[in-house]
């Protein structure tokens, strides 16, 4: 795996407010490429041009729900690992939800939550990425 510095990481977030609070904790994890998507169309089309670049991301980090198409759908992170896999994109994916979710196919699970400090969660997920 790259040092932290070198690492691309892509945040489908749909919500500002918690996508900087993402962005603080790479930070401060000393991740300062992170890319920003605010829906899983804008999320997509992201990937897909990382893949024609062969400028592929390190790191999805992915809200659960974000809006599909316009729609907000409670299952787009699900849905997004799933485009994923049909894409073959190999990547470490890191929810960051409210929720917790079991995903065997995910690098990590952080809890979201305002009051709570990120650094040390995504220290590590990141920590434990090949």
């Amino acid at each position: 795996m790259k040092k932290n510095m070198q690492m691309h990481v892509l945040c489908i977030e749909d919500n500002v407010f918690k996508f900087d609070d993402i962005r603080k904790a790479l930070s401060w994890n000393m991740i300062e490429d992170v890319t920003h998507a605010k829906d899983a169309d804008e999320g997509l089309r992201m990937i897909h041009e990382s893949v024609e670049n062969a400028y592929l991301y390190d790191i999805v980090v992915l809200d659960m729900e974000f809006p599909i198409n316009g729609v907000l759908h409670p299952e787009a992170g699900l849905k997004m690992i799933d485009e994923f896999q049909k894409l073959d994109y190999k990547t470490n994916i890191i929810i960051c939800s409210s929720v917790r979710y079991a995903v065997k196919e995910i690098a990590g699970n952080i809890f979201y939550n305002k009051a709570r400090d990120l650094n040390f969660d995504f220290r590590d997920v990141i920590n434990r990425l090949d």
